[in-house]
């Protein structure tokens, strides 16, 4: 990552956060480039085609796109946002989530949380506080819990999903419908546990960061209203900076079968969550590349299951302690690395 300023307003440095979302721009965009034959297609036999059931699978989500898209942007608008930070704001919002969720398609990276990568911090700090509107900086606190954090996106894990689907035979339609009733389900449950948990115990002895999660986008609004500012032309010059790279790395990969740098790396490598992975990753990278060089890819077949047990011992395990953490009121008896 490159950069040589402190980027003070969300704790990070160099500029990092606007180099990653510059090469998650790109991702997207290399992905569409390059499935453009494809969405043609698709295009056409929408417009022009005879009507069966993949067609209609498509209006229908067509239709969603749009309908889902116009009410979240008008009601950013009535909550008070300007129209024109509202359309910027859930554009780019579903931009970053489509290459979020094509990195999670193609690599199955672990982690791609993207810390401060998200609308709110994008458009604050590029366009600068003074230019917004009071109302619309009221508001933009309210969508604080799409914009922190990535790792937790909903849109991978409804596309793989969708992948388990096609594999077990199960039709698109019925896995919307319980993608429909789990995430109903699960918003109640969820606000339930957390207003009862926090009103029987305190919020204040909550696990952190429940208490300053809550009060994190609040203070971030009294700093906009205390200490207004302008277009940071460095930001928007490093967003096309990362872009520019990230394009430049894809292409190389293209046209070089040697070359080993690549742009979904790039993305993720300024990620909060990267500072702890990264020897984690540099350990698996050392002994997969020690397994295919001496003994090939027989062998590397051979000691995938091994691994893949590691992970999995590594969740059980989890779920033993944290359930006998329960029984006997032990608090924190095993946590993960976040």
């Amino acid at each position: 990552m490159l950069g040589w300023q402190t980027y003070p307003a969300y704790g990070r440095h160099a500029y990092i956060v606007q180099e990653s979302v510059g090469a998650y721009m790109a991702i997207l965009v290399l992905a569409i480039w390059r499935g453009r034959h494809y969405f043609w297609q698709i295009f056409t036999r929408l417009v022009v085609g005879q009507p069966n059931s993949e067609e209609t699978l498509y209006r229908m989500a067509w239709i969603g796109i749009v309908l889902g898209l116009s009410f979240l942007i008008l009601f950013g608008w009535w909550a008070g946002m300007s129209i024109a930070v509202s359309v910027t704001f859930f554009l780019f919002f579903f931009a970053l989530s489509m290459a979020i969720t094509r990195l999670r398609a193609e690599i199955g990276f672990p982690d791609h949380d993207a810390h401060f990568c998200g609308p709110v911090q994008m458009i604050t700090s590029g366009v600068g506080t003074t230019n917004l509107t009071a109302t619309t900086k009221a508001v933009m606190p309210l969508f604080w819990f799409i914009s922190r954090r990535f790792d937790n996106h909903i849109m991978p894990h409804q596309l793989e999903g969708f992948r388990i689907a096609d594999s077990i035979g199960l039709s698109h339609r019925n896995m919307v419908w319980s993608i429909v009733v789990g995430s109903a389900a699960g918003i109640i449950v969820t606000f339930w546990l957390l207003l009862d948990t926090s009103y029987r115990l305190g919020l204040d002895n909550m696990p952190y960061p429940s208490e300053y999660w809550a009060r994190e986008p609040w203070l971030y609004l009294q700093e906009w209203l205390r200490s207004p500012t302008e277009i940071d032309v460095y930001h928007l010059f490093v967003i096309g900076l990362g872009f520019a790279l990230a394009t430049m790395m894809a292409i190389l990969r293209s046209a070089f079968l040697w070359w080993p740098l690549h742009p979904f790396g790039y993305a993720v490598a300024g990620s909060y969550d990267m500072s702890f992975l990264w020897s984690c990753m540099l350990t698996s990278w050392v002994l997969k590349w020690t397994i295919l060089h001496h003994g090939g890819l027989k062998a590397y077949r051979r000691t995938a299951p091994l691994f893949l047990g590691l992970v999995f011992g590594e969740f059980a395990m989890s779920s033993v302690w944290t359930i006998i953490g329960i029984l006997f009121n032990w608090p924190r008896v095993y946590q993960f690395w976040i």
